[in-house]
């Protein structure tokens, strides 16, 4: 792409083409770069066919246009600096990457709460201005007096301060901010050039600001603070979660024991509360007493506290009987689980049993997570009897025309088999299922 120097100087002082209405030699421009004679090429213009306004080298003279170009933007930059005296100073804010380190602990930290600062850009005005400053080690395009405060002002194009100069300006405590001008490289209006440089505020950033750097000091120093409390608590949750669950799985082990067993199922079995409940279901005015399918004993269904029979009369109520209102109704058991734990369904949980552990069941290792288990087991049920089907972890169910079960011969074995056997035992899952296994091969 062909770069067209768009500056020059002429009596020390920077112009753009613009400016200038002289054409050829008689403009009295130099480069801004090399100090070579210009001429001034005004032309037709762009919009007649021809080049856009520009100064060109005398021939025989070598510079980098590019090169040109940068330099007169950047000392009309300052030039502007000097003519005026109010800026806008850029606002600044701490960011959570400032503040957070990148470690093997970073996983917990946006867990960490903590309100992070931010300031507005302000106008100010400015009483002095000095340009080329130069301090121990650095030099500063400008610097500006505010107040009697000195603060240095980078004026950006192609060079952006750099990290060695960014570390100099705060050991020397040097207020500074820097001005990016890149998209102006190309600007034709000075007055333009001029907002650029003294009242956008999307185009500056603070290099150094004292209190910026104090109040992200403050920041880093809460934020240790906050995670490393974060990081104890989470230990002693853990720790507590941990005894937790030891004490819920041994509690399991001993409520497996036949006797422990028997004594927890007696204990939820209420006669009273259970026809108070079965008034209350839309299924009620069809039958006198509870089905015997709404009173299944399941493996370790004192995960319910409540007698079985409130339990799963609500999910026969609402699963199967009504359906949720629709003549189709889709669930999963993550599904009836969700609802029972947010209490949509008003079925009481002990959660404190609701672990995934391992247990002895009359002799044998088996693993467990009863507030899944003991649902599943139940939906099974109804499968058999016909009321749902199930497919891909799915469950199907639609609205049964009676409360019979629509798959006749395999009630009347679940009816019997449940007449005969101990609702007590804690091994009753594999009770009734052999004994429905040994039925249905007869």
């Amino acid at each position: 792409m062909e770069v067209f120097l768009s500056y020059g100087k002429r009596d020390g002082k920077v112009v753009h083409i613009s400016e200038v209405t002289e054409n050829g030699k008689a403009c009295g421009c130099v480069c801004p770069a090399c100090g070579g004679a210009l001429v001034a090429k005004h032309g037709k213009g762009i919009d007649k066919g021809g080049r856009r306004p520009h100064f060109a080298h005398l021939s025989g003279q070598e510079c980098d246009t590019l090169h040109a170009q940068q330099t007169g933007l950047h000392l009309m930059a300052k030039e502007i600096l000097a003519e005026n005296s109010e800026i806008l100073l850029p606002g600044w804010k701490i960011e959570r990457a400032d503040v957070f380190p990148d470690d093997e602990n970073k996983a917990t930290y946006p867990f960490v709460e903590i309100e992070l600062p931010s300031t507005t850009p302000t106008l100010c005005k400015y009483e002095a201005v000095e340009l080329e400053k130069g301090f121990p080690g650095i030099v500063a395009d400008a610097v500006i007096t505010i107040r009697g405060r000195a603060c240095a002002v980078e004026i950006a194009v192609t060079h952006f301060v750099d990290e060695e100069k960014a570390i100099k300006t705060e050991e020397l405590g040097l207020p500074m901010f820097e001005i990016n001008l890149a998209d102006m490289i190309d600007e034709t209006e000075r007055v333009r050039i001029a907002d650029a440089v003294l009242r956008y505020h999307d185009n500056r950033k603070w290099i150094y600001n004292k209190k910026q750097a104090a109040a992200l000091e403050e920041k880093r120093e809460e934020f240790q603070r906050k995670a490393e409390k974060l990081s104890r608590d989470m230990i002693e949750k853990e720790v507590r979660s941990q005894a937790r669950r030891e004490q819920a799985e041994n509690e399991l082990s001993n409520l497996f024991e036949a006797e422990n067993y028997a004594k927890a199922v007696r204990r939820l079995r209420n006669d009273r509360d259970a026809a108070a409940w079965l008034e209350k279901y839309d299924f009620s005015a069809e039958v006198d007493d509870y089905p015997f399918y709404m009173d299944i004993p399941i493996t370790g269904e004192f995960i319910f506290r409540c007698d079985r029979r409130i339990w799963q009369g609500k999910l026969f109520e609402d699963y199967v009987y009504n359906g949720f209102g629709g003549s189709l109704c889709i669930f999963t058991i993550h599904d009836v689980q969700k609802r029972i734990y947010q209490r949509k369904t008003i079925i009481p949980i002990d959660k404190a049993k609701a672990v995934k552990t391992t247990v002895v069941i009359d002799g044998t290792e088996r693993e467990i997570s009863l507030s899944f288990d003991v649902l599943r087991k139940y939906f099974d049920y109804l499968e058999k009897l016909g009321f749902i089907s199930s497919c891909n972890n799915e469950y199907y169910s639609r609205r049964p025309l009676s409360m019979i079960p629509p798959k006749g011969e395999a009630a009347k074995q679940l009816s019997d088999i449940l007449a005969s056997v101990d609702p007590y035992s804690p091994n009753i899952d594999s009770i009734i299922d052999r004994e429905m296994e040994a039925r249905s091969r007869k």
